[in-house]
């Protein structure tokens, strides 16, 4: 189904970070869970919405026959992977701050194990909101990313600030046999600092 249109939807990512800064430079470390969900539209084949399964593990109670006869009569379907990951991002990190000014600026590189723990498959149509059937049994259940982002800070206070990171993100080989396919998605980062 690679051929087919694939979309990423709208996700969140929630966690705890680590900085520590010499000078200017510095490592940032910690662990985070990411949330990534694809869509890939599916039309109507002969009322056979999939045509492969050899990636798909199949729910217990769920055939290729149940499938046809649930979305029997759709034009089109979305076929949805939501998957989890935690990850443990670590990175080198550049400040161009002024030490005057309130508003800091700064680079980042980084490299993060990920641990699958979410993988699951659901079906939907303009009549039916979710339903499951699997999961993908082509994950690797250990991947590695790869990321690049733009630290922009305000200083409330010489303990507090609030952090803004716009993130490009790739993962390396999540698929075992898609070595061709690199995911990639932008994340926008945000929270809160205190300053030890």
């Amino acid at each position: 189904m690679k051929d087919y249109k694939r979309s990423i939807d709208i996700n969140t990512t929630y966690g705890i970070l680590y900085r520590r800064m010499f000078e200017n430079v510095g490592f940032r470390m910690g662990i985070t869970k990411t949330n990534l969900s694809y869509s890939t539209r599916i039309p109507n084949n002969n009322n056979q919405f999939i045509t492969d399964y050899s990636n798909i593990a199949l729910k217990e109670n769920i055939t290729r026959q149940s499938i046809n006869s649930t979305f029997n009569g759709a034009n089109e379907i979305k076929l949805k992977q939501h998957l989890s990951y935690y990850e443990i991002p670590i990175e080198l990190y550049k400040s161009f701050t002024n030490k005057k000014s309130d508003f800091g600026f700064a680079i980042f590189l980084g490299i993060t194990p990920q641990f699958l723990d979410k993988n699951n498959l659901a079906l939907e149509s303009s009549t039916i909101d979710s339903f499951e059937i699997g999961k993908a049994s082509n994950l690797r259940n250990v991947n590695v990313g790869f990321h690049a982002g733009l630290g922009l800070n305000y200083k409330f206070t010489e303990k507090f600030q609030f952090d803004l990171n716009p993130i490009f993100k790739l993962q390396s080989v999540p698929y075992e046999d898609y070595h061709d396919f690199l995911p990639y998605y932008i994340a926008i980062q945000s929270g809160l600092s205190y300053k030890f």
